[in-house]
């Protein structure tokens, strides 16, 4: 595989989420006082913004983790069903592993009270969705790449 200037990008922004994410996971949020923590404390519980953003983000996520899966325009010619379910199942996938992480944090008491947290199936549903929209980009993305490049 060759690496090009965006897929070194992508790895390199999945990689500083991660960090971020361990980071806020590990030191408490008192280190990240003025960062807009409280900001976003006050706006999560707002549904709608909380809905948005798994919607969104799984989107985005997906579109970028399909772009470097099925990196060439060719990749998807043969099989394109299949690959609007890749993205789409490993979005499903990953974003039951992230409920999961957050389920988990939640019962520990770190972030909310137990009682505070409803809408795991629906953050699941909503990743799962934008998951399944970045899948169908990738593949139209792609086909109009061929199209381009197609003498």
């Amino acid at each position: 595989m060759r690496w090009t200037r965006g897929s070194v990008g992508a790895v390199a922004m999945l990689t500083a989420t991660l960090v971020l994410m361990l980071v806020g996971i590990t030191v408490g949020f008192e280190s990240f006082n003025g960062k807009g923590f409280v900001a976003r404390i006050v706006i999560y519980p707002i549904e709608v913004w909380d809905d948005v953003n798994h919607l969104v983000n799984w989107f985005l996520l997906m579109w970028g983790v399909g772009l470097l899966v099925f990196a060439t325009p060719g990749s998807v010619r043969s099989r394109p069903v299949l690959a609007v379910f890749t993205v789409g199942a490993l979005g499903a996938l990953l974003a039951v592993g992230w409920e999961v992480g957050e389920w988990y944090v939640f019962l520990q008491g770190w972030v909310e009270d137990v009682g505070l947290y409803q809408d795991t199936i629906g953050d699941q549903v909503l990743g799962t969705s934008g998951a399944f929209v970045a899948g169908l980009l990738v593949l139209w993305w792609r086909r109009r790449a061929a199209d381009v490049l197609a003498p």
